[in-house]
């Protein structure tokens, strides 16, 4: 089926789930840092609300992987600061 310019199968582009992360590295004086940052946008009522909730889970997974990581990455700078 054809629609409109900005709209897939007749549906308003603005009604369809988006989903954007970004997982940019930045170094500064010698550290360097890794960044999260996550974006969505959902539509179609109910259906978004849920699949909303789903992803906000999978964000708090990311978020806590990240936890772990830093706690790893400082443990092992400390250990190579010790050893130079």
């Amino acid at each position: 089926m054809t629609g409109r310019a900005g709209s897939v199968s007749g549906l308003s582009a603005a009604r369809c789930p988006t989903s954007a992360r970004s997982f940019p590295l930045t170094g500064h004086g010698g550290v360097t840092t890794l960044a999260y940052s996550g974006e969505l946008g959902t539509g179609f009522g109910v259906a978004g609300q849920w699949w909303a909730s789903r992803a906000a889970a999978w964000q708090a997974a990311v978020r806590a992987s990240f936890t772990g990581i830093r706690a790893d990455a400082d443990r092992r700078a400390r250990r190579g600061a010790g050893t130079a």
